[in-house]
């Protein structure tokens, strides 16, 4: 199965204004058809796209967790660009639901702490928790908003690309699954820009309003 969305960038790793393809992959059932796990399909891929390296980087550390709580490989997406420019990111499906366990799967256990962009991500992360989730500490487990719903759980990919041994991860919080409400979501995120850029923070939730 896959799925096709279209993203347009400026600038970036590509040249000028563009509008880029970006293709899903989604190995499930392709790994039960041929029974190969997928965290193996998705490496069998990864070995002939030449990113052994990083992705080996990744891997070391996912075996370092119990296989019940290990988090799968749920979809590999890539840009419609020539290779040279292309990135290739796999998501991970987590069932983590603390911030100290979402930071150490971000940072493979520490294995990426030399790299400056890890300290900056983990700390964005750490920042928006706070907004998302007052109150709850960074051992505490959050609970789905609405009692007894099966919650998804967060996603962290982590991109890779050709001539590089660097990972780039980034995390998506579920926050319609663990926030009350979609004012309340809002409201985080307007707090959250206002260190940033102050007439972003204060426009957000009114623009957001008007907008719905």
């Amino acid at each position: 199965m896959h799925k096709i969305t279209y993203v347009y960038t400026t600038g970036g790793d590509f040249s000028g204004d563009s509008m880029v393809g970006k293709f899903y992959f989604l190995p499930h059932l392709r790994a039960v058809e041929t029974n190969v796990s997928q965290e193996d399909l998705v490496t069998q891929c990864i070995s002939r796209i030449g990113l052994l390296g990083p992705w080996m980087r990744v891997l070391s550390f996912m075996k370092t967790i119990p296989q019940s709580a290990r988090p799968v490989p749920d979809m590999i997406a890539v840009d419609c660009v020539p290779s040279t420019q292309n990135r290739i990111k796999v998501y991970f499906r987590t069932d983590a639901t603390t911030l100290d366990e979402v930071v150490r799967i971000v940072r493979l256990g520490g294995a990426l702490d030399n790299d400056p962009l890890i300290k900056e991500t983990t700390d964005l992360i750490e920042n928006l928790w706070s907004y998302f989730f007052p109150g709850i500490g960074r051992h505490e487990h959050i609970k789905p908003s609405v009692p007894k719903k099966v919650a998804h759980g967060f996603l962290i990919y982590f991109e890779m690309k050709l001539g590089s041994n660097r990972l780039w991860p980034k995390v998506y919080i579920p926050v319609r699954h663990y926030c009350e409400s979609d004012m309340f979501i809002a409201n985080a995120i307007s707090k959250f820009y206002s260190p940033y850029n102050e007439d972003f923070s204060k426009r957000y939730t009114w623009d957001l309003q008007n907008l719905l």
